[in-house]
C-alpha cells in the first residue's frame, strides 16, 4: 500500500507527526529530541514529505487480513476473534519514518 492510501484509510481519529525542531530555541536553550503534533491524514502526508516520522493504525481492512493470522501463527489463534460473532480482534500500529528517525 502506498502511504497516501494508509493516511486516508487509517483507523485512528488522528495521525502523530513526530517532527525534528531546530536543537535549540531562539534562547538558545535546548528543545526535546521530537515535537509530536496529531494531524489529519491530508496535513501528514505533507509533513511526511517534509522528513516528519508518521504514527497512526493501519487500516481495518489490513488488520482483519493480518491479526488472525499473526495470532494462529504464534499459537494463539483464539486471540485474534472476538467470542461469539469471531470478528477479527487485534490492532496494527504503524510507523512510517525515514533515515535517522529513531522510535
Amino acid at each position: 500500500m502506498h502511504l497516501a492510501t494508509l493516511l486516508e484509510e487509517t483507523a485512528s481519529e488522528r495521525i502523530h507527526a513526530w517532527i525534528r525542531p531546530q536543537v535549540s530555541d531562539a534562547r538558545g536553550e535546548a528543545r526535546p529530541p521530537l515535537e509530536s503534533v496529531a494531524v489529519d491524514a491530508e496535513a501528514a502526508l505533507v509533513l511526511s514529505q517534509a522528513g516528519a516520522a508518521m504514527y497512526f493504525r493501519a487500516p481495518e481492512e489490513l488488520e482483519a487480513l493480518l491479526v488472525p493470522g499473526i495470532s494462529a501463527a504464534l499459537g494463539a489463534g483464539f486471540a485474534g476473534h472476538y467470542p461469539g460473532d469471531g470478528r477479527p480482534r487485534g490492532e496494527i500500529e504503524t510507523f512510517v519514518a525515514g533515515r535517522g528517525h529513531v522510535t
